[in-house]
């Protein structure tokens, strides 16, 4: 598998974070990150690109929103097919 580009990796960090901010919304987790086991910290610096988010950080999201982990990675590719 090729390495991605700095525009395509940049495009997928983006994606990544948006996704994680939706999800946690749509939960009704806009106060809560505890729920998470997230600091309201951590979460801020994560949807802001500040820092990356590890697998088990996305998984922990995923927990915690009630999001099976095969439908948010099959959320994050269609987001990736619906852009030009």
């Amino acid at each position: 598998m090729d390495d991605l580009r700095p525009d395509q990796e940049n495009r997928l960090k983006e994606r990544l974070r948006n996704l994680l901010r939706e999800v946690r919304e749509e939960a009704g987790l806009r106060r809560s990150p505890r729920r998470m086991n997230l600091t309201q910290g951590y979460i801020s610096k994560l949807e802001s690109g500040e820092i990356r988010p590890d697998f088990v950080r996305v998984w922990q999201v995923c927990l915690a929103t009630g999001v099976p982990l095969t439908e948010f990675l099959q959320r994050l590719e269609g987001s990736r097919n619906a852009r030009p």
